[in-house]
């Protein structure tokens, strides 16, 4: 066998070797989590959940009539919510001088500025929220 065919075969193996190696890392532990959010003691009719635990991509969740459902990541999980709604807006005047946007109903300590976590465990967890927009 020669000398270039067994330098090809090594590198062949050592690049199938950290190939391997990458795609084998073992995934995070995630959880279920469920329950409910409220603003001003009303169920939220429609918006998102989000938990974060540091370092991993965010998870958002829909809320619906007031109920949330998903899979997090398993330990801490910064929390922040939002809820839009269509807000007309005068630019110029004239024709056409509306337009829509959206603003977030939420108030920022409970989104940009939240200090809201919780700690997600193994196996079903519950989590119920009450907001207050004051």
């Amino acid at each position: 066998m020669s000398c270039a065919f067994k330098d090809n075969v090594h590198w062949l193996f050592c690049a199938l070797s950290v190939a391997i190696g990458c795609s084998s890392q073992p995934a995070l532990p995630t959880a279920t989590v469920r329950g409910t959010v409220t603003l001003d003691g009303q169920p939220l009719k429609e918006g998102v959940i989000v938990f974060t635990k540091e370092g991993e991509v965010p998870r958002e969740l829909p809320i619906v009539a007031g109920r949330y459902a998903g899979t997090v990541y398993v330990g801490k999980n910064h929390i922040q919510f939002a809820a839009y709604r269509e807000k007309k807006q005068r630019f110029a005047t004239g024709p056409g001088a509306e337009e829509a946007s959206r603003e977030n109903i939420i108030p920022s300590k409970y989104n940009q500025e939240s200090t809201l976590t919780r700690d997600v465990q193994r196996g079903e967890n519950q989590f119920d929220f009450q907001l207050e927009s004051k």
